[in-house]
């Protein structure tokens, strides 16, 4: 949408996409709470009476992604930014409960899982270029992708964006060390324990297991995965399914201070020399 289109919304338009994609044949009802079943529902019988017309969504399958290319970089000018704001990364496997998506999150903790992150300690803990950044790979039925995204001082950008694909070339060619498996077993086993605190948390759980069809047992079944996974295993995963060659990078920021130091990006560790197409997109 952009601010031409958005204006021209009116009420009706509201209301017919309403009409159109809320409907009690695709709605689910999840309630978690100090409640029982029998005092529920009576609480609910009023959506006895909604009606709806059949939907009929667009297949996923009928959207063609665009077909990934070289890295590069979308610079989106703001003037007077004091930050740069970048976002990036590639298409990844699609959700499933202990494989591909779910070993390629085991593999992205210790590059940017957390404040413990290979990200994290270069970017903010050694260099001082931001308060945070991080990584992770998102996934539903029809997506995924892999994400980097943090915002860095200006003056740092390409130092930051260097510093970023350091790090992300060295664990995809030398892998992860047996320290950092300990440490991101354990922290996603004590993480996984959490999860389940509080009636939101509940919630969340049974929303996944209705969205994705699942069983209860997917918490075992990942438990065992995490348990049980190689070192091996996960340096073959890091290789497979990060991409540093295969990067869309969006930044948001001064474009006077920082495009042509975009453009004459140095060289980065073990002589690594990045030469990336920058496309500035004017507001």
């Amino acid at each position: 949408a952009t601010k031409k289109t958005i204006k021209k919304i009116k009420t009706k338009n509201l209301s017919d996409y309403y009409s159109s994609f809320y409907t009690p044949k695709t709605t689910s009802v999840i309630v978690v709470g100090d409640i029982s079943k029998e005092e529920l529902l009576p609480k609910l019988s009023f959506l006895a009476n909604w009606k709806g017309e059949e939907l009929n969504l667009p297949k996923a399958s009928d959207f063609e992604f665009p077909a990934e290319e070289q890295t590069q970089i979308y610079l989106i000018d703001k003037e007077g930014a004091s930050q740069s704001v970048i976002f990036m990364g590639h298409k990844s496997d699609l959700y499933d409960v202990a494989s591909d998506h779910y070993k390629s999150k085991i593999v992205n903790y210790p590059l940017g899982g957390g404040a413990s992150g290979r990200l994290f300690l270069n970017l903010r803990e050694d260099k001082g270029y931001t308060y945070g950044v991080y990584s992770f790979f998102n996934a539903s039925k029809y997506t995924g992708a892999f994400t980097i995204f943090s915002s860095v001082k200006t003056a740092a950008t390409d130092s930051a964006l260097i510093e970023i694909f350091n790090e992300v070339n060295d664990i995809t060619t030398n892998g992860i060390t047996e320290e950092e498996i300990a440490s991101t077993k354990s922290s996603m086993l004590n993480s996984e324990a959490l999860k389940y605190e509080t009636p939101g948390k509940k919630l969340g759980f049974l929303n996944k297991m209705l969205k994705y069809n699942l069983d209860e047992s997917f918490i075992t079944d990942q438990v065992e995965v995490l348990n049980n996974i190689s070192k091996a295993e996960l340096d073959a995963l890091a290789k497979a399914k990060i991409h540093p060659d295969k990067m869309t990078i969006v930044i948001v920021g001064n474009s006077y201070l920082i495009k042509k130091k975009l453009e004459n990006l140095g060289t980065g560790k073990d002589g690594m020399k990045f030469n990336f197409k920058v496309t500035e997109i004017k507001k």
